[in-house]
């Protein structure tokens, strides 16, 4: 499929609109959801409720990834008894205190790894090499791939329950369930060989019972592959990028909608002055505002774009065409004629 110069020019400016956008959406950090959720954490954990605390933990530094809220989080993890995952939270604390200079928390961290380390139970899966050369050979741990890089070695693991499967082509799958005792120790799973997956026998052939005939129709040659024309190709990189610029324009209505109701909630909050509350719900707001304007400037563009291709492919009829964009409080605005 050929491509003209403009053409081309077009479709790496559309793509890397979009790209812009979608990293504009990608952006999920909300440091007051993970302030909330850090003192639910701790409030449950010191309740000794775990199967709740580390969860909402585990969420706040996903939200907000504070250098405290990993050290409760590893915490609450060796309380209940996930000494693997805590013994990597704590080591992945140490890097973070050592980042921000922060001397005793990074201290308190090495110290409470190098404790765990001590209960750490291992598992080890080996695969023998004649399994190995299998074609599409795949080893899971509890859902995740194992490489083989780590065939043989022994990995710390949290103590309970683990499921481990093998599959590879043309064999039957093959798993095992194992309970991992709590304490330093080695608990070995070795992969048998793979059987075979039975193959379909094929039905016998029926032997016709009309008269062969002397001769056999024609067969019709297929048609000529049709390729797509320049004039084609611009059109539906016009149609493409027109369609990813109305996605994006829709994009940027939600954030200007989530704007006005992050507005309206924070309006009780600032009657004289705004509370924690009102501020942390007009930040939400001015980050929603500044999505909006992205996207919509992105959607903007894009359909712009996609005109431009549209009205200047090769054998399009040639009128002339006005397109212009302009900022909106929704985003940007988007206007055009022939």
């Amino acid at each position: 499929m050929s491509m003209t110069a403009t053409g081309r020019r077009a479709l790496l400016l559309c793509a890397s609109l979009f790209a812009l956008t979608l990293a504009a959406h990608a952006e999920d950090r909300d440091p007051a959801a993970a302030e909330a959720l850090f003192r639910q954490g701790l409030a449950l954990r010191r309740a000794g409720k775990l199967a709740d605390a580390c969860p909402k933990l585990e969420e706040s530094y996903r939200l907000d990834a504070a250098g405290g809220t990993l050290f409760a989080l590893a915490d609450c993890l060796e309380a209940q008894g996930r000494v693997a995952s805590a013994w990597a939270r704590f080591g992945e604390a140490v890097e973070v205190a050592r980042r921000k200079g922060n001397a005793a928390k990074e201290a308190e961290s090495a110290k409470r790894k190098a404790d765990l380390e001590k209960k750490l139970p291992r598992l080890t899966i080996t695969v023998g090499p004649e399994l190995r050369d299998l074609p599409g050979l795949e080893v899971h741990r509890d859902g995740h791939v194992v490489g083989q890089a780590t065939f043989g070695v022994a990995l710390p693991v949290d103590p309970g329950p683990h499921t481990i499967e093998a599959s590879a082509r043309g064999k039957r799958p093959w798993s095992i369930k194992l309970d991992v005792p709590a304490g330093a120790g080695v608990t070995p799973v070795s992969v048998p060989a793979l059987l075979d997956e039975p193959t379909a026998v094929a039905p016998p052939k029926v032997a016709s019972s009309a008269a062969p005939t002397s001769s056999a129709a024609p067969v019709p040659a297929p048609p000529p592959r049709q390729e797509a024309t320049p004039s084609e190709t611009s059109r539906y990189l016009g149609y493409g990028a027109i369609g990813l610029g109305a996605v994006s324009l829709g994009v940027s209505y939600l954030f200007h909608a989530k704007q006005n109701g992050k507005i309206d909630d924070a309006a009780p909050h600032c009657p004289d002055g705004c509370d924690e509350t009102g501020k942390a719900l007009y930040r939400d707001a001015r980050a929603a505002y500044t999505g909006s304007l992205v996207a919509g400037i992105a959607g903007g563009v894009l359909v712009a774009g996609g005109v431009v291709l549209l009205v200047t492919a090769p054998g399009a009829k040639k009128t002339a065409a006005r397109v212009w964009l302009a900022p909106s409080v929704g985003g940007a605005t988007l206007g055009g004629g022939f």
